[in-house]
C-alpha cells in the first residue's frame, strides 16, 4: 500500500507543486560495499507541460518505464538522455540531487555516536561551529594513511556491524580492531599530546553508553538525504509542495516525523547549518505520497538522473577514468547547480573552510528533538 503522510492542516495547505524523489545505490544501513560507494536521491520539480515534452524528447524510445539503468545499455538512449540534461530548462530549478560517499557518512557517525556523546558529557558541543564535521574530515584524512586502506576498512566495518546489530560478539570485533588502530598511531608517534583515536577507545571500551542512542535507521544515509531535500525545496519554493517517492521502508518509517515538522502550528526557526545556509521550519512539505515508478513519469525522471550521477560520481570516488559522457554529465552538474550536496570527504577542518562561523546557539537537532517531545506528550 502507497504510504500517505499529510498535516493536520492540509486542507489550508494542498498545493499543485509536487517534487518527485528516487534513488539509486541503495543498500540501507550496509555502508561498506565496495562495489557500491554512493547513495544518490534525485528530486524533480516538473510540470505538466514539462514531463509532456520530456515524453517528445524520449519518443524513440520504447520502454513503458524510463530507467536510467536501461539507457546506459543503449547508445542511443544514452546520448538522447544527455541531450535531454543539456537543454537549459533542465537546471537547478528543476533538478537537484543529493549525493552520499557511504564510506565517509560511516565515519559521521562514528563521531555523532562516539566522540559527541562523550564531549556533551563533558560539557562541551561538537555541533558549535562545524567541529563534529571537522573531526569526521580529520579522520578520514588521516586513518587510511596510518592505518592503511584495509586497516581502515576494517576499523569502520567493525563499527558498522555493531551499530547495525549490536551484541556482544561485535562489541569485541570493534574493541579489537579499536586497539589495533589507537596501537598504531602510538607507534607513529601521534600518543602525544593526544591520539587521535583516544575517544573511540573509550566508546569501544564502553559501547553501551553510546548505543543507547542508536536507532534502527541510524545508519542509512538515505533517511538525512530524504530531509535535507525536503528543507531544500521548501526553502526554495517558499510554499507548500507535495513529494512523491518510489516506494522506500526508510521514507515510510520516517514519515511521522516529517508530518510533525511540516506542522504548520510549530515555532518558526531558521537554524544555521554547517557548509553555509540554513535549515527552516516548518517544513513545507503538505503531503509526501508512495508510489510505483511505472505509473509516474516525474519518479522516472527523478531515477534518471538518480542513476547517471550514481554512474558518474561512483567513478570519481573509485578514483577511476571517467567514460566521455560521465565527464560531460559532471560538467552539467556544476554548470547547472544540479548538486544539491550531502557527505562528501575533504580536508576542511576550520570553521571558515566548513563554511560553519555562523554554526552556533541553537541547533537544528535539539529543536527537532524539542519538537517531537513535545507532540509525542
Amino acid at each position: 500500500m502507497p504510504f500517505i503522510a499529510v498535516p493536520k492542516t492540509t486542507e489550508k495547505r494542498l498545493s499543485p507543486m509536487k517534487i518527485a524523489l528516487d534513488e539509486s545505490g541503495n543498500s540501507g544501513q550496509n555502508l561498506m560495499i565496495v562495489e557500491e560507494p554512493l547513495l544518490t536521491l534525485s528530486s524533480v520539480l516538473f510540470s505538466d507541460d514539462q514531463i509532456a515534452t520530456t515524453e517528445r524528447h524520449f519518443f524513440g524510445i520504447k520502454a513503458a518505464e524510463w530507467k536510467f539503468s536501461q539507457f546506459r545499455r543503449n547508445a542511443k538512449n544514452l546520448n538522447l538522455f544527455m541531450s535531454f540534461a543539456e537543454l537549459d530548462w533542465v537546471n537547478g530549478d528543476v533538478v537537484r540531487i543529493h549525493i552520499a560517499h557511504k564510506k565517509f557518512f560511516a565515519v559521521t557517525k562514528l563521531v555523532d555516536l562516539i566522540y559527541e556523546p562523550l564531549a556533551r558529557s563533558q560539557g562541551h558541543d561538537l555541533y558549535e561551529q562545524g567541529a563534529a564535521l571537522a573531526i569526521a574530515n580529520l579522520l578520514v584524512t588521516t586513518l587510511p594513511i596510518y592505518l592503511g586502506d584495509d586497516g581502515f576498512t576494517k576499523l569502520l566495518t567493525a563499527f558498522v556491524d555493531l551499530v547495525r546489530a549490536p551484541n556482544e560478539n561485535k562489541a569485541q570485533q570493534f574493541f579489537d580492531e579499536t586497539v589495533k588502530a589507537h596501537k598504531c598511531f602510538e607507534d607513529a608517534g601521534f600518543n602525544k599530546p593526544f591520539n587521535i583515536l583516544d575517544t573511540v577507545l573509550i566508546g569501544a571500551d564502553d559501547p553501551e553508553f553510546w548505543l543507547q542512542f542508536v536507532s534502527d535507521t541510524e545508519l542509512d544515509p538515505l533517511v538525512p538525504s530524504y530531509f535535507t531535500t525536503i528543507d531544500f525545496w521548501g526553502q526554495k519554493l517558499q510554499a507548500d509542495f507535495h513529494v512523491v517517492s518510489d516506494e522506500s521502508k526508510a521514507l515510510a518509517k520516517h514519515l511521522e516525523i516529517i508530518r510533525k515538522l511540516s506542522d504548520p502550528n510549530i515555532p518558526s526557526r531558521l537554524l544555521p547549518s554547517v557548509g553555509g545556509g540554513h535549515v527552516q521550519f516548518p517544513y513545507r512539505s503538505a503531503s509526501v505520497c508512495g508510489a510505483e515508478s511505472k505509473g509516474d513519469r516525474a519518479i522516472q525522471i527523478a531515477d534518471l538522473f538518480a542513476g547517471a550521477a550514481y554512474s558518474t560520481f561512483s567513478a570519481v570516488a573509485q578514483h577511476r577514468a571517467l567514460e566521455p559522457w560521465q565527464q560531460q554529465f559532471k560538467s552539467l552538474c556544476y554548470e547547472k547547480s544540479l548538486l544539491l550536496g550531502g557527505y562528501w570527504p575533504s580536508a576542511e577542518v576550520t570553521p571558515e573552510e566548513l563554511g560553519a562561523e555562523h554554526v552556533t546557539g541553537e541547533k537544528t537537532v535539539d529543536f527537532v528533538e524539542g519538537i517531537l517531545r513535545s507532540s509525542d506528550g
